[in-house]
């Protein structure tokens, strides 16, 4: 028995309201269980290797600050900033095209970091990474830079 629109006709729409309901109550046959060595056991939700390489690499992260502490020397000569994860570069003091702290304001919050112009490459420190306020250390380089050898 169809419809016409090329469905067959539903139970709730040709019985009567008892049988109905006795088609809802009646039991259903038991579905057959899987044995218990069929399936594997089930995994922890999340991602165990994703978190523990997470924390290995701020481990490593965190290890640099200990093993490098110093981010910036300066002396007669020049200045020595440290580049990449472990590397050091010396810049002469003739290489130094300018040092200023660069002072930003975004959405309320206030940052300043002190930048190293070496005409090919920029150096930025932070407070956190001088150890002291980037004011301090721009005038300490000033004096360094002006004094003579």
């Amino acid at each position: 028995m169809s419809t016409g629109r090329g469905r067959p006709l539903a139970l709730y729409e040709t019985s009567t309201p008892a049988a109905r309901a006795s088609a809802l109550q009646a039991p259903r046959p038991a579905q057959p269980q899987p044995a218990s060595d069929t399936y594997p056991e089930p995994t922890p939700k999340g991602h165990p290797v994703r978190a523990t390489l997470l924390v290995l690499a701020l481990l490593v992260w965190a290890l640099r600050d200990v093993v490098r502490p110093v981010r910036l020397a300066a002396d007669a000569e020049g200045v020595t900033v440290v580049t990449g994860f472990l590397g050091r570069r010396h810049l002469g003091w003739g290489q130094i095209e300018r040092i200023r702290v660069d002072r930003r304001s975004h959405r309320g919050l206030r940052s300043e970091f002190l930048e190293v112009d070496a005409g090919d490459a920029i150096y930025l420190f932070s407070a956190n990474d001088l150890g002291e306020l980037p004011d301090e250390v721009a005038t300490a380089l000033a004096d360094l830079r002006v004094s003579p050898a």
